[in-house]
Parts: C-alpha cells; sequence; structure tokens
C-alpha cells in the first residue's frame, strides 16, 4: 500500500493585512500624518476581552489616498 502525501493546507491571505493599522482617537495617515479622512467603510468588530472590545476601522486619506484601518479600544 503506498502512503499519501500530506495534503497542503494554507489559509488565503487577507486583502487588508498590508495596510498600516493606526491606533487612538485622532488618526493620521502614515504616509503624509494628515488627520483628515473619508467616513469609515467596512467595520469589523467586536474582539471581546477581559476588560473591554476592539473595533478595527477601515478609512482613506482624503490628502494622499492612502487606505488605513483604525483600531479603537472600548473600556466596558
Amino acid at each position: 500500500m503506498a502512503k499519501r502525501k500530506p495534503r497542503k493546507t494554507s489559509t488565503p491571505k487577507p486583502k487588508n493585512a498590508e495596510l498600516p493599522r493606526v491606533r487612538g482617537e485622532l488618526t493620521q495617515c502614515p504616509k503624509c500624518q494628515s488627520t483628515d479622512r473619508t467616513a469609515y467603510e467596512k467595520t469589523r468588530e467586536p474582539l471581546i476581552w477581559h476588560g473591554g472590545r476592539t473595533t478595527w476601522k477601515r478609512t482613506q486619506c482624503k490628502k494622499c489616498g492612502q487606505y488605513r484601518i483604525d483600531k479603537h479600544t472600548h473600556k466596558v
């Protein structure tokens, strides 16, 4: 009986994995340091942990067009 080769299983890389993640209330573009941004799109929430939850919001810089993901932590 022939031995089976193990199947390669890989998870696909998310499209937003290479976008910079920014923390804080008034977020800045990592490219041009501008705080002017478009409205939040595609909100992903929540990651719930002991003292609160974490929300990720995708936005775009109005000045240079760079997309970024803003990370907000809410204490409960």
